[in-house]
């Protein structure tokens, strides 16, 4: 089995002829730097499962590729190039794997501001962006006698019109000061997780917010900054979290159960979250 998905011809993505080696090199140390992230492989002669490779790829695929076009392809994309040899497009058209994995690698060298448009044969759609992010170096960390720019990180922010949603806003913006951002709805896991923050930091109060804004969170919970296109609907719920209280509250039958149905996040994380 598995969830088919295909690229869409809206997509704007860029890496340069000259950082094909660096992108290739990232891609490479993948196989040791992120074994424990493996999907494949079989199992050992004394029992146990043996992570041997990503998905869909070789267990040997840096010595079978020789360059970053040999790694994508073995991927499944279909690499598209300009006139002067730089990558302008990537398309796909199978069983999803573990590509984001290797186009997360490549992010120091992606044009900042790329972005892909992914459609799984369910209909779901999503954008898989690429943005300037202060700790994108450490899954493509260059080997020590390169000098690595500093990163992109490919932050996977999935909505159906995260662009036309971004020209609403703004022409809601130039309509009039009162008019409100246009809330887009999250993929299903990351709307689950929204919802559910929201209602704590409705129980715990901005401190419980806080906490998930750290470093290590950013990318699980980025909704929870301004700049993401899930913001919106993440302010929305927190309102409709509030006022729910509220009203349990004056009508005396507020329960104390959010924390008990907050499945995404790990008990380590729950802990901090309710600040024991």
């Amino acid at each position: 089995m598995g969830v088919y998905a295909e690229t869409t011809p809206n997509q704007s993505f860029f890496i340069s002829s000259k950082d094909f080696e660096s992108c290739y090199k990232a891609m490479c140390r993948l196989n040791t730097t992120h074994h424990h992230e493996k999907t494949g492989g079989n199992f050992a002669a004394g029992g146990g499962w043996d992570q041997r490779w990503f998905a869909w790829m070789s267990a040997d695929y840096p010595d079978e590729c020789k360059d970053m076009k040999e790694v994508l392809e073995a991927l499944g994309f279909n690499c598209k190039f300009d006139d002067t040899g730089n990558l302008c497009g990537l398309e796909y058209d199978q069983k999803i794997g573990q590509e984001e994995l290797f186009l997360e690698a490549c992010t120091p060298w992606i044009r900042e501001g790329s972005f892909i448009e992914w459609k799984s044969h369910f209909g779901d759609v999503w954008v898989q962006q690429f943005t300037k992010s202060s700790g994108a170096g450490d899954t493509a960390k260059a080997d020590e006698e390169e000098t690595s720019p500093r990163g992109e990180h490919a932050i996977r922010a999935c909505t159906e019109a995260a662009a036309a949603a971004a020209e609403a806003n703004a022409l809601a913006a130039s309509l009039s000061t009162d008019s409100k951002p246009v809330a887009i709805q999250p993929p299903p896991e990351m709307k689950n997780l929204a919802e559910q923050t929201a209602s704590l930091v409705a129980k715990n109060g901005p401190k419980f917010e806080q906490r998930f804004r750290a470093k290590e969170y950013a990318v699980k919970f980025s909704f929870l900054h301004p700049s993401s296109p899930f913001f919106p609907f993440y302010q929305q719920k927190l309102a409709e979290s509030r006022s729910e209280r509220e009203d349990k509250r004056e009508g005396g039958r507020e329960g104390g159960g959010a924390a008990d149905t907050m499945p995404a996040l790990s008990d380590k994380e729950m802990k901090e979250g309710e600040g024991e």
